[in-house]
């Protein structure tokens, strides 16, 4: 089913310097830009035209690896790679979106021997997870209270994490147990809904898995649309869209979120023709639809190098 929905640019961006990652407030008119060594912010009000906020930054020597919200959007993660004379780390800080201030928690770095691939919050923000670039080492999780390192004997529960600390989650070993037996590796994971995990992987697919700790199901749906390579996915707010994107083909794909649900309730309006297995519902409540081609014919959108 190809849903015809309007796409329209709001705002174009352009930086002279690479963007490490960028970040749209849910619970502030603010926009987080991360580039390699200074992070900004935007003002993304009515009419505010998505300004840089003066003084309402970060500079670093070491290059930054990933920056991370908290689920409340009052505290943020920065990792650094290693530079001269220097380990790799990682910083918190509180971020006051009204004050326009960033406060560095604390007196004390993670200081860590090779440099960081993720971090990741809790949604309760008690404890980061953080995994070094190599493929062997496990991630490692800190309790944010006493600033230390909790060895895994001592974690009496399953901690749920917003995106990439998904990878450790007990409730994703299906997939995990998965790629382990495949010579794939995840890049990012997100959820949809309660009961379902979307997963990319560097040869380009997007699987979606139940939400289990049971680690023999499998995935029930497999959309390959990107050549290779998804290097980031994420929900939109209102939970009815999924965007991915590859920086190896340079497209950004924009997803309808279709449930089981929609189906007991009839047609979706607009629609016009069926793209998707019918028989992946049974085995989950979610599949994706493809939206992008609604930019086709729109000169407004440009979803990258690939058509």
């Amino acid at each position: 089913m190809c849903i015809r929905d309007s796409l329209k640019r709001l705002h174009s961006f352009y930086f002279d310097r690479k963007t490490t990652s960028m970040i749209v407030c849910k619970n502030s008119p603010r926009v987080i830009i991360a580039f390699e060594k200074e992070v900004i912010v935007l003002d993304s009000t009515p009419g505010g035209d998505y300004a840089t906020i003066p003084n309402f930054s970060l500079r670093f020597e070491g290059k930054i690896t990933d920056f991370k919200l908290n689920f409340t959007e009052k505290m943020c993660g920065v990792a650094q790679a290693p530079y001269p004379q220097m380990n790799a780390k990682i910083e918190i800080f509180d971020f006051d979106s009204e004050g326009r201030t960033f406060t560095r928690i604390g007196q004390n770095d993670f200081n860590l021997a090779s440099a960081v691939e993720y971090i990741d919050f809790s949604t309760d923000s008690f404890y980061l997870i953080f995994k070094d670039s190599s493929r062997e080492t496990e991630p490692e999780i800190m309790d944010l209270t006493t600033r230390r390192k909790i060895p895994p004997s001592e974690i009496e529960f399953d901690i749920e994490w917003m995106s990439d600390g998904l990878k450790k989650s007990r409730m994703t070993a299906g997939a995990i147990t998965h790629y382990n037996n495949e010579d794939n590796r995840i890049r990012k994971i997100a959820r949809i809904g309660e009961d379902t995990l979307a997963v990319t992987d560097e040869i380009g697919t997007i699987r979606l898995y139940p939400y289990t700790s049971d680690t023999k199901v499998d995935y029930y749906a497999c959309y390959p649309e990107h050549l290779s390579n998804v290097t980031q996915c994420f929900v939109s707010n209102d939970r009815r869209y999924f965007i991915s994107c590859s920086e190896m083909d340079r497209c950004i794909f924009i997803w309808r979120i279709h449930s089981a649900e929609e189906d007991d309730q009839g047609p979706i309006e607009d629609e016009e023709e069926e793209n998707y297995e019918e028989e992946a519902l049974p085995w989950g409540n979610y599949c994706l639809l493809y939206t992008s081609d609604a930019a086709d014919d729109l000169l407004c959108v440009d979803l990258g190098g690939r058509r």
